[in-house]
């Protein structure tokens, strides 16, 4: 019999979570809170995979073995904000215990969320991103950004250092994708003037893109969000920019860009602006 062909879908179920812990009063102490995606498999009847025989030991089909791994750094990424938010919720108690009556009228909870709202799908990879925020009863909370990119083909998350043209010396471009995507990124902040609300420093942080931000794939291109205080402080709040696949698409590997939907006209102005800086 023919194989039947297995494809990788997103299920209407997520992974979620929203709770309230509250102090013997009733008081709100914390809210706990997520939203994360999940993938499945689905047989060409649409009816959803499950391999025939529950054993380690037996092969499953990739695009099986994707979506579990898919699914674990899910929960993975809830257990961790279970484990925060517990220890979120201590310090609630005990700030919320030393209160006086006065003072607990001005009382706002605490807050550990992660929201993953947003996907993009291309032929063999997959972007999500959302918004975390955690507040522990500071001035304000704290706002972050959260992405992944998963390689359907690997079943594999993607890194910045991942996606380099091997070696990255050899790279159409002449340099490798994270000094192509943070000169970019340099060019317009100084460009821009955002250069007087950041640290003198703040080119070092960009050149190491790597430890210091996020990275999703959208339709048009890469974006590579810097959380508050990265770049420079508070006020200056986080700091995103968006990438044309123009710009970077020919020091990406070429493993990298057989995942990727790049309209052809993206690729035709890739290649000259790769003519463009070796010239």
């Amino acid at each position: 019999p023919a194989k039947d062909e297995l494809r990788v879908v997103f299920t209407e179920e997520h992974l979620t979570k929203e709770v309230e812990y509250k102090a013997d009063d009733g008081t709100v102490l914390l809210i706990e809170k997520y939203d994360l995606p999940q993938l499945e498999v689905r047989t060409s009847a649409n009816e959803v995979y499950t391999p025939p025989v529950s054993n380690t030991a037996v092969d499953v089909p990739q695009e099986y073995a994707a979506a579990l791994a898919f699914n674990a750094e899910m929960q993975h990424a809830a257990d961790a904000l279970d484990a925060s938010a517990q220890e979120a919720l201590t310090m609630a108690r005990e700030h919320y215990a030393g209160l006086d009556e006065e003072q607990r009228a001005y009382w706002a909870n605490y807050a550990e969320e992660l929201i993953v709202d947003s996907i993009c799908r291309h032929s063999g990879l997959v972007s999500v991103w959302g918004g975390g925020y955690s507040n522990y009863g500071g001035a304000h909370g704290w706002e972050s950004i959260r992405a992944w990119s998963f390689d359907l083909t690997t079943g594999e998350f993607l890194t910045l250092d991942g996606l380099d043209a091997q070696p990255s010396t050899d790279s159409a471009l002449g340099e490798s994708l994270i000094d192509t995507l943070a000169s970019e990124i340099v060019n317009r902040i100084y460009e821009e003037g955002l250069d007087d609300y950041l640290y003198d420093d703040f080119y070092s942080y960009v050149y190491d893109l790597s430890s210091n931000a996020h990275f999703y794939f959208s339709g048009s291109g890469m974006t590579v969000n810097f959380d508050a205080y990265v770049l420079g402080p508070y006020a200056s709040g986080p700091q995103t920019f968006e990438i044309p696949y123009s710009h970077f698409y020919n020091a990406l590997d070429s493993h990298t860009q057989s995942l990727l939907n790049v309209p052809q006209d993206e690729i035709i102005i890739a290649d000259y602006y790769t003519t463009k800086t070796l010239w």
